[in-house]
Order: structure tokens, then C-alpha cells, then sequence
């Protein structure tokens, strides 16, 4: 057994984060609940993780064997991450190999952060005999539907979900591109247009920032506007979403945006379904 076993779990991969590094690798934070952004800026190692989230007991010993598997799922993102976050977004949407990747990689993190923890607790309890008999063999008891248990079936079933639904010929997508800086990070990176059920955890609306100048777009439409005003939406929405933080690489940015916020924030809380409907509407119009 590992005598130093991980314990920093991202939920948000350093590799992703990185993406979003400034000049001095590093990133502005703004926390949510005190409505401030702290004091230091930070690196990806010290943002978006929860002690031992992917840790598990076996032989009533915690270990990490769940970090593990991410781990080797991450290696295998990190590259394309990398690479998508370099080219050109013409090359990007000819690539079908890195609209599957961002396409499988938005489907992970929806599993993955805790934002959805609920959600998915519940999808997972909710289907437990379906999920058990037709993507793991029936190998669970569904007398033990313990917190282990829902941890072991939210790291792997984003897979089998794959495996079983390889729809991403028969997504309309576009990756848009600015020239100046805008999209933030958040603790919940991906905003989507309805919560994810069995059936639709990778073919739902959604979008993803890649990086501060590009985002990745899964619609509903062949048509699509992107705008100012619809990028500073878009802000609006991650910010209101984010669980408890938001960050980016500059912190001129981040204020200016907060201010804003605090404002769209008493809009948002009374109509936040209301809100994201009529922005990926907006999204899909054609001009």
C-alpha cells in the first residue's frame, strides 16, 4: 500500500485548469460566499479539489483507488486539453477526434463536480437496478447502497454511458472563438441547458469553456449567434452556477464582472431555469 497516498482530489483537472493561466501561471479567485476575491492568486494545485472526494475503504482502510482511475482517465485528456487549447478553431471542428474529446471530457466533469452530487446521488439510487443490471453486470447488492457504492458507479458509468451512447457524429457543435480574454473557470465549468438524465448525459445543450478566448457548444440547432452581449450572459450564467468559486487570469476582469453580478444575481435567483432557456434560445437563432 502507498505510504503517501493522494488526498487533493480535483474534481476540476489541473490540466484544464492551466488552461486559463496567465502569464504568471497563476489565477485569480473570487469567492462566492463572502463575495470577495482572495488575497493571493493561485495555482492549479490549490483550487478546485476536495480531501479524498475519490477515496474509498477497502479493508477498512481509506485509499484512493478511485483517484487512480481518474488519473489514468486524465492522462489521457491532458494532451488533447493541451493541444485544443493551441489550435485553431477551424482545425478544432475538423477534428473529430477533438470534438470527441471534448465531448467525453464535458461528460466526465458532469459526474465529477460536486454541484451535481445530489443529481447524480439521486439518478443513481432513482436507477439503481437498470444501472446495475445493464452497465455493471448485476455485481452490486442493492441492499448496499452505501456512499461507496454511489462514489464506485459515478466514476464508472460516465464510461459505460459512452460505450453504449457514441452519439457524437450526431452533435451540432461549434467552438467560438474571441480575440481578447473573457470566459472565466469555475467549480462548475459547464452550463447546461436542463439537468442530465440516463438518456441524455451527452447529448444535452451545453457549453464549456476550453479556455479564455475559446468555448466548446453542443446546441440544438445547425444554427447559432454568438455576441457581446451573449458572452456576457454566458458570464452572468457560469458565475450564477458556480458553486463557490470563479476564477481568472485577470483580476481587473474578474472585478468588473462581479460588480455586474451582484446585480443579474436577484434576476437570476427568482428565474434561473428561465434565464438559461432564453440564453441558449438566443444561442440558436439564426441570422
Amino acid at each position: 500500500m502507498d505510504n503517501n497516498p493522494s488526498w487533493r482530489h480535483h474534481f476540476v483537472p489541473q490540466y484544464y485548469i492551466q488552461n486559463f493561466y496567465g502569464a504568471n501561471n497563476e489565477l485569480w479567485v473570487y469567492d462566492k460566499e463572502y463575495d470577495k476575491i482572495l488575497n493571493r492568486p493561485k495555482v492549479s494545485k490549490s483550487i478546485f479539489f476536495e480531501p479524498h472526494r475519490n477515496s474509498i475503504f477497502v479493508n477498512e482502510e481509506l485509499t484512493p483507488i478511485l483517484e487512480d482511475y481518474f488519473k489514468i482517465i486524465d492522462d489521457k485528456h491532458a494532451k488533447h486539453l493541451g493541444d485544443i487549447s493551441l489550435k485553431d478553431k477551424l482545425e478544432l471542428e475538423d477534428s473529430h477526434d477533438y470534438i470527441r474529446t471534448l465531448t467525453y471530457f464535458a461528460n466526465w466533469l458532469l459526474w465529477r463536480i460536486p454541484k451535481y452530487d445530489k443529481l447524480t446521488k439521486d439518478l443513481i439510487v432513482n436507477n439503481f437496478d437498470e444501472i446495475n443490471k445493464k452497465y455493471f453486470q448485476s455485481r452490486f447488492s442493492q441492499s448496499k447502497i452505501d456512499d461507496d457504492t454511489i462514489k464506485i458507479i459515478r466514476t464508472l458509468l460516465p464510461y459505460q454511458l459512452l460505450v453504449k451512447y457514441d452519439i457524437v457524429v450526431d452533435l451540432k457543435f461549434k467552438i467560438y472563438e474571441i480575440e481578447q480574454p473573457n470566459f472565466f473557470l469555475t467549480d462548475n465549468p459547464i452550463l447546461i441547458e436542463e439537468h442530465p438524465q440516463l438518456s441524455n448525459t451527452i447529448s444535452c445543450p451545453l457549453l464549456l469553456p476550453i479556455t479564455p478566448t475559446k468555448i466548446f457548444a453542443v446546441l440544438s440547432s445547425d444554427y447559432y449567434t454568438f455576441n457581446l452581449d451573449l458572452i456576457i450572459q454566458m458570464n452572468f450564467e457560469f458565475f450564477h452556477r458556480a458553486n463557490k468559486f470563479v476564477a481568472s487570469p485577470s483580476k481587473e476582469h474578474l472585478q468588473n464582472f462581479i460588480n455586474g453580478y451582484r446585480e443579474y444575481k436577484e434576476i437570476s435567483d427568482k428565474q434561473s431555469s428561465l434565464c438559461v432557456k432564453n440564453l441558449f434560445e438566443n444561442i440558436n437563432k439564426k441570422t
